[in-house]
């Protein structure tokens, strides 16, 4: 009888502490839930209790919201991936990346993170460096990975948010004829896979697959606006982003000054560097099969298709061009929707103006290169009406061999991606923005 009594007092006190530690955090989540009623709900930051909570106790472990750690300093994080790595050698145009990272460093210091953005971004930055220590290490121990020849390679480009990404992920469906880096493998890239291990037979996939679960989790909204899998074609900006020089870096951490000296950059070194990766990447399916074609996608080439030409001079690109107004609406609906993963600072009017900016400036560069190359368009409303067809036109330009059973997985693949749009829905409108319809197609006359 007297345990029985002793375990109910126990019980009694555990049940008053667990009430004030509830009340106390209940407290806290209160004080710290930012308020994001001036924005349209689809652009509010997914906020739930426990997120609210950690970016509100992590600094109390020594996670800081500005300076302190993790450091965000591009010599300390050079430092840092050097340590974890055991490897120091940054390869060609070393000097670059360096400069990147110091310009990157100083815009990320005028952005109010979170905590947990904070340091999201750093292990972000992290597996970038470290990434690119490993393949520089890997190619400098196998010489002839130099040696392998990057023939021919399908560049998808042009304005943003105009079916890039479904054209290539529907090309890459012909994987007798292609390849795209997966996302995984861009994650994971050393040593390079094997095509077994490209197919999805391996541990790497598992563990990119859980990485991505917690993207998921923190931003589960992002899926309406852009589908990842660790299984899926990515596009090149991850690549470029070892190099320091991409428009990766202001699409996931809102760092408007980088994207403004990134612009004035000479992209070559970030394309010399996209091209030692695919070598590399592709040394892993040398000695077992025939190399598929390169297929590649990035908007951003748009911006720079001379210096891609250098590097590429057989390139074959491809432009995916819709209603401009719709473009810059929905490019900025992206970042509205990145942003939250790092800040609670969303200024939909500041990212508007920068987006109109940025492929304003990129639609000029293109119409200036449209001469060096025999570029194919493809529209977004055709893409959109026939898949399919709009697919099989570039097959003809090209002389690529089309075969039943290429086409029957096409369909089956448009058939799979259409059932999840029915029920995923993006939603934006200009105004938001501070975008109208008339302002944006006057500044992109001659452009589109």
């Amino acid at each position: 009888w007297l345990k029985c009594v002793q375990a109910m007092r126990l019980a009694a006190w555990l049940g008053v502490i667990s009430a004030v530690l509830a009340a106390l955090l209940s407290a806290v989540v209160v004080r710290h839930t930012p308020n994001h009623d001036h924005l349209p709900e689809p652009l509010r930051p997914y906020r739930p209790w426990w997120l609210v909570a950690l970016n509100a106790l992590l600094p109390l472990v020594g996670v800081s919201q500005a300076g302190g750690w993790p450091s965000l300093e591009a010599e300390d994080m050079l430092a840092t991936a050097t340590w974890v790595t055991g490897l120091s050698d940054l390869g060609q145009d070393s000097d670059q990346l360096k400069e990147g990272l110091r310009v990157l460093s100083t815009a990320m210091g005028k952005a109010n993170y979170t905590a947990t953005g904070r340091l999201l971004t750093w292990v972000q930055l992290q597996l970038t460096l470290q990434t690119r220590l490993k393949i520089v290490d890997y190619a400098s121990r196998h010489e002839e990975v130099r040696d392998e020849a990057v023939v021919a390679p399908v560049f998808v480009l042009g304005y943003p948010r105009s079916g890039t990404t479904w054209l290539q992920r529907i090309l890459a469906v012909d994987e007798g004829h292609f390849r795209s880096p997966r996302t995984w493998e861009i994650m994971d890239t050393v040593p390079p896979p094997t095509p077994q291990e490209s197919s999805g037979d391996s541990w790497r996939v598992t563990m990119a697959g859980a990485g991505m679960a917690v993207f998921k989790r923190l931003n589960p909204t992002f899926e309406a606006v852009h589908p990842i899998d660790p299984m899926n074609a990515e596009e090149c900006m991850p690549i470029l982003a070892m190099s320091g020089l991409s428009l990766h870096f202001n699409t996931l951490f809102n760092v408007p000054d980088y994207q403004k000296w990134l612009m004035e950059q000479d992209q070559r070194p970030a394309l010399r560097w996209h091209k030692l990766f695919l070598q590399v990447l592709q040394s892993g399916w040398s000695k077992s099969s025939t190399n598929p074609t390169w297929l590649l996608k990035a908007p951003w080439h748009a911006n720079h298709l001379p210096n891609l030409l250098e590097v590429y001079p057989d390139a074959r690109v491809v432009a995916n061009t819709r209603d401009i107004a719709q473009v810059l609406v929905s490019i900025s609906s992206l970042h509205g929707r990145f942003y939250p993963m790092v800040t609670d600072d969303i200024d939909p009017l500041y990212i508007g103006a920068i987006q109109l900016w940025q492929w304003l400036e990129m639609g000029k560069r293109l119409k200036q290169a449209r001469e060096l190359v025999d570029i194919q368009v493809v529209e977004y409303k055709d893409l959109t009406a026939d898949p399919i067809g709009a697919t099989r036109k570039l097959y003809s330009v090209y002389g690529w061999r089309w075969e039943q059973r290429v086409e029957d997985r096409m369909r089956e693949f448009v058939e799979r991606k259409g059932k999840r749009s029915n029920w995923i829905k993006h939603e934006y409108e200009l105004a938001w923005f501070g975008l109208s319809e008339t302002a944006v197609k006057q500044a992109f006359v001659g452009l589109v």
